[in-house]
């Protein structure tokens, strides 16, 4: 032990052991009814501890066991505990086979409806103890007695309920407690719980979110509310919670003074729940979500905001009544189902996405970050904040609407991605008539042209709700690195696409570009656009149209592209690309060209190995001197996932069939909101295939179909990566 090298080691591995120990969850109480310093973790309330008016309650966990302390209680009088050990929204919702709502009565106490779905209740006193479990049918089973361990000491008891009894240890769970004697009930927590007789009702239940060993969540960290009354409630004032439900149809819920701050999410699955005239606004840390039939009412007053962090999920009701919602969360947020707001600002540097449709009526307010379309519409009464930092994306097939009127300007601050702003500003005479544009930005030229060298790499797609009438002028801002090599800013034209002659046509000649990266141009004779479509900009007789279509579809296992020109000049051919969605550009093969000809031309290509999920296709069009030029890349999608709702956990499930041929079911879930993947590989390694690669979501489990028909018969790993956690499984192809 005299080695300076050795103990160095043994002094690293003593350090190493106490930062394990330091940051575990675990504890593993003595039960002899007296409860030491530090003995359930951390003794203070809201985390380890919680103390209700003169009784303190102990909690923590093991691997085994639940451990349970009540400190100045009497210890003959009865502690009944309600678990619901898979606590997916809504709380008190599911079915009967996930648990039971009604209690189960002790000492003349007894409750019409519980808060959550309790798939266990245990009852515990000096001398006796219990527990019952669920049946199935909204009932209890028949009494299991002398569980576990228990022990007294004056007015302390202890105890604990092995994770057996509830089917193992759940990842998750909810639960809530009370004292009973045949007078009534005390000391119940939550605190707000309140009440005793046969026919109680409790709003009140802790949430914890994880049981893992390295979870830091605590048993009374997360104080949840849920409605859980017969009547409507007019007045509910200021709240901190962990989770809101509202889950009775045909109630309601009127907020009174006070903010509200619900740490993770507002789920609203029936019923509803109205702002009223509070000032005070509503931040909700996780998701807004509102079900089919249900309604979120916005405060009539000033102030009364609603701000959330994650995901908006609207397939019911939402009145804005005036008021804002905030994206202020600092991960991507998603939108989903079409929402009216009336103003909406975003303060997420990760930016939003739309997956539905969004209307704002008054003003979006762009304070930091992006909200990208995707495939949906947004159509706004105005836009304050944009600049080249906070702009709206236009990364897919959806534009961004508003209405201008004659003798009025509107700049639409779009880009076609995270990092290239484009904005168009849309100017129409005096005396034409209000008209709503679309406007979205495309990131190359489309379509095509044999010498896109000649033009900025951009096309700004304007329509138009009405057909004629109106005299535009616009003005385009780009940057440098979106121009061709050839392109003459003193010397650029707008010119307008004629799908009926499937050409571009010069509209007309713009004035010199003016700035520093970025440029701006515009047309040197106003209002001189009367026709909306595709615009680009580039340099007189440089835009012969080329490519007058390029399509693909899914069929059976390959995806067939189609593409025609009407018109080629030297044109050696087209390499076909393709790249998942967060790959890079591969090349499948090469189709000859025609060279110089004025006659329409039809090519075809076969993916007969397609990726699975979401892939591009994109033409790289060769000239004869070597210049490439890029087709507009279209999207194809090999669905292959669904999800339905599950406990939050992080779990990769064995594939079935195994052994199979040529297609499988793979089932995963993840713990937390994150990007996920799922890749599978050969035995040397090498990657054959991606059958997951975006956010997932916690709370679902997806199912994945991996087709394997191309592949060899062999053993295969197939690997799950979210964030830092990761699992690896086998499978087996057997043809």
């Amino acid at each position: 032990m005299n080695s300076p090298l050795l103990r160095t080691a043994l002094l690293f591995a003593v350090a190493m052991l106490l930062r394990t120990t330091a940051s575990t969850q675990y504890a593993t109480p003595t039960i002899d009814g007296a409860i030491g310093a530090g003995e359930y973790g951390t003794h203070t309330d809201g985390q380890n501890q919680q103390t209700s008016g003169g009784q303190v309650w102990y909690m923590t966990w093991d691997a085994d066991n639940l451990y349970v302390g009540i400190t100045n209680a009497n210890v003959d009088e009865g502690a009944v505990i309600y678990v619901d050990k898979t606590p997916i929204f809504p709380i008190n919702g599911r079915t009967d086979a996930a648990g039971t709502l009604v209690g189960q009565g002790y000492d003349g106490q007894n409750f019409e409806a519980l808060q959550l779905r309790a798939g266990i209740v245990m009852y515990v006193k000096n001398g006796y103890r219990e527990y019952r479990t669920s049946n199935g049918s909204n009932g209890w089973s028949d009494a299991t007695t002398n569980f576990g361990s228990f022990a007294s000491s004056g007015s302390n008891r202890e105890f604990s309920l092995p994770w057996s009894a509830l089917g193992g240890r759940p990842n998750s769970f909810a639960w809530f407690g009370l004292l009973v004697y045949a007078g009534g009930t005390y000391g119940q927590v939550p605190t707000e719980n309140s009440g005793s007789g046969a026919a109680q009702r409790y709003s009140r239940y802790y949430h914890i979110s994880s049981t893992a060993n390295s979870s830091s969540a605590k048993p009374f960290s997360a104080n949840s509310y849920v409605f859980n009354q017969t009547t409507d409630e007019t007045n509910l004032g200021a709240l901190n919670v962990f989770e809101f439900t509202m889950n009775s149809p045909g109630r309601t819920i009127t907020r009174g003074t006070g903010a509200w701050v619900i740490a993770r999410n507002l789920v609203v699955t029936a019923g509803l729940v109205n702002f009223g005239s509070c000032p005070d606004a509503a931040t909700v840390g996780g998701s807004v979500l509102i079900s089919s039939g249900a309604t979120i009412t916005l405060s009539s007053v000033s102030g009364g905001n609603l701000n959330l962090n994650a995901t908006w999920s609207n397939n019911g009701t939402f009145n804005a009544s005036g008021r804002a919602v905030g994206f202020n969360g600092t991960a991507l947020q998603s939108v989903v189902g079409t929402t009216t707001f009336d103003n909406m600002s975003v303060n997420n540097p990760a930016g939003i996405k739309l997956n539905n449709p969004m209307v704002v009526n008054q003003t979006l307010t762009l304070t930091n970050g992006k909200v990208d379309l995707l495939a949906s519409t947004l159509t706004v009464g105005a836009i304050s904040g944009a600049s080249s930092s906070n702009y709206v994306v236009t990364s897919g097939a959806g534009s961004l609407k508003h209405s201008v009127t004659g003798g009025s300007s509107f700049q639409f601050p779009v880009g076609p991605s995270a990092t290239s702003y484009n904005p168009v500003t849309i100017e129409l005479q005096s005396g034409d008539p209000a008209e709503t544009f679309s406007v979205r930005v495309i990131g190359s030229v489309s379509p095509s042209s044999p010498d896109n060298t000649l033009c900025v790499q951009r096309t700004w797609d304007i329509g138009e709700t009405t057909a004629g009438g109106n005299h535009a002028t616009l003005t385009f801002q780009w940057a440098q690195a979106d121009e061709g090599a050839n392109f003459a800013r003193a010397l650029s034209s707008t010119f307008h696409y004629n799908s009926g002659l499937s050409r571009y046509d010069e509209v007309a000649l713009n004035t010199p570009a003016s700035g520093s990266n970025p440029y701006s141009t515009t047309q040197a004779s106003p209002y001189q656009c009367t026709e909306f479509s595709s615009y680009v900009l580039g340099q007189s007789g440089g835009l012969p149209v080329q490519l007058s279509s390029f399509t693909g579809s899914f069929v059976n296992t390959r995806v067939e592209l189609d593409w025609r020109t009407t018109s080629e000049v030297n044109n050696y051919g087209f390499n076909v690309q393709r790249k998942a969605a967060a790959g890079e550009w591969s090349v499948l093969g090469f189709v000859a060209g025609h060279g110089t000809t004025n006659s329409p031309q039809h090519y075809t290509f076969s993916d007969t190995a397609p990726l699975v999920g979401t892939s591009q296709y994109r033409l790289e069009q060769v000239d004869l001197d070597g210049t490439l030029h890029y087709s507009d890349p279209i999207q194809i999608e090999n669905v292959t996932s669904v999800r339905e709702i599950a406990p939050v956990r992080f779990l990769l499930g064995q594939n079935y069939p195994n052994p199979f041929n040529p297609s499988t079911e793979i089932k995963f879930s993840v713990e937390v909101t994150d990007h996920a993947s799922l890749e599978v590989f050969n035995t040397l390694g090498q990657k054959v295939a991606t059958l997951f690669d975006d956010m997932a979501e916690a709370g679902y489990t997806y199912k994945v179909q991996f087709r394997a028909s191309t592949l060899a018969s062999g053993t295969y790993f197939y690997k799950l990566q979210s964030g830092k956690k990761s699992e690896l499984k086998k499978l087996l192809l057997l043809k």
